[in-house]
C-alpha cells in the first residue's frame, strides 16, 4: 500500500491520473491481497469521469477479494449514476451473488441489456444457479445454450454432484461423451466426486468403470476411486509417477 500510494501521488502530480484507463489501475491494485477497499473507493471518488472499464475493475477487485456485498453495492451505485454496464460487468457480479434473489435480479439486467446469449456470461450465470441450488433454472439455461464448452458441462455435472443427484450427473456426462466433447480435469474431478466409477460398479457395470478410468488423461487425482474399485495395483503396474498428492492418497488409503 505504501508503494501504491507513492505511485498514486506521482500520477496526480503528472496529471496522468485523469486518464480513466490509468486511474482504474491504482483502484484495482488497492483491492489486491495487501490492499484496502476503503482506499480503492477513495481513488474511484477522485475520478471525474469514470468509464465502465474503471467500474468493472472495482467490481472485479471486490469479487476477487471476497468483498461480495461491496461488489453488488457498487454495481447498484453505478446504475444510479447512469453508467451502463457492458458484457464484462456481469461475470464478477454473478460470482458475488450469495442468494438466488440477487442472482435473478442481475439475470434480468443481463437479458434487458441484450447479453443473454453471451457464452461467458451464460457460464457464470450457470455457476450461480448451481451454487444457489436452483437446478431447475440451471437446467433450463444449460439446455438453451447454443455453445456449450467444456466448462459448461463441468459446471452442470458439478451442480448435480453438489446437490446429491448422482444419476443426473451420470446422464450429463454420458451426453457429453455422445456429443464428442472431451472432458477437462475439472469435469473429471466432478465426475469422480459423484463416485461415478463406484456407481457403475454397484450397478454391475465394471467394464464401464474401467473404460472411464482408462480414458482419464490425469491419473494422479484418482486414488480414492482406485480404492473403491480395488485397483490400487494399477498405480504400480503403469509406473505412474509418485508425487506428493498421490503418495498422500496412498497413505490415506492404507490408514
Amino acid at each position: 500500500m505504501s508503494e501504491l500510494k507513492q505511485i498514486h501521488a506521482q500520477l496526480l502530480r503528472t496529471c496522468l491520473f485523469f486518464d480513466p484507463y490509468i486511474a482504474s489501475k491504482p483502484a484495482f491494485s488497492a483491492l489486491q491481497d495487501s490492499g484496502s477497499l476503503h482506499y480503492a473507493r477513495l481513488v474511484f471518488s477522485q475520478i471525474s469521469n469514470p468509464t465502465i472499464y474503471t467500474c468493472n475493475s472495482i467490481i472485479r477487485g471486490c469479487t476477487n477479494k471476497n468483498f461480495h456485498h461491496e461488489a453488488l453495492l457498487f454495481y447498484s451505485e453505478m446504475i444510479l449514476q447512469g453508467l451502463v454496464p457492458d458484457r464484462f460487468t456481469f461475470p464478477s457480479l454473478f460470482k458475488s451473488c450469495k442468494g438466488l434473489n440477487e442472482g435473478k435480479q442481475i439475470h434480468c439486467h443481463v437479458t434487458k441489456l441484450g447479453f443473454a446469449s453471451d457464452s461467458y456470461i451464460q457460464n457464470t450465470l450457470l455457476a450461480m444457479y448451481s451454487k444457489c441450488g436452483c437446478l431447475v433454472s440451471a437446467e433450463r439455461l444449460f439446455d438453451k445454450m447454443d455453445d456449450k464448452i467444456v466448462v459448461s458441462w463441468a459446471t452442470m455435472i458439478g451442480a448435480y454432484v453438489q446437490w446429491n443427484q448422482t444419476d443426473e450427473a451420470i446422464e450429463v456426462f454420458e451426453r457429453m461423451e455422445s456429443e464428442n466433447m472431451k472432458p477437462n480435469e475439472v469435469t473429471l474431478v466432478n465426475v469422480l466426486t459423484a463416485s461415478l466409477m463406484d456407481a457403475y460398479c454397484k450397478r454391475g457395470c465394471v467394464s464401464l468403470a474401467k473404460d472411464l478410468f482408462e480414458a482419464m488423461p490425469v491419473n494422479n487425482s484418482l486414488m480414492d476411486a482406485c480404492t473403491h474399485l480395488g485397483c490400487s495395483s494399477y498405480i504400480m503396474k503403469e509406473n505412474i509417477e509418485m508425487d506428493a498428492p498421490l503418495g498422500t492418497a496412498i497413505v490415506d488409503m492404507y490408514a
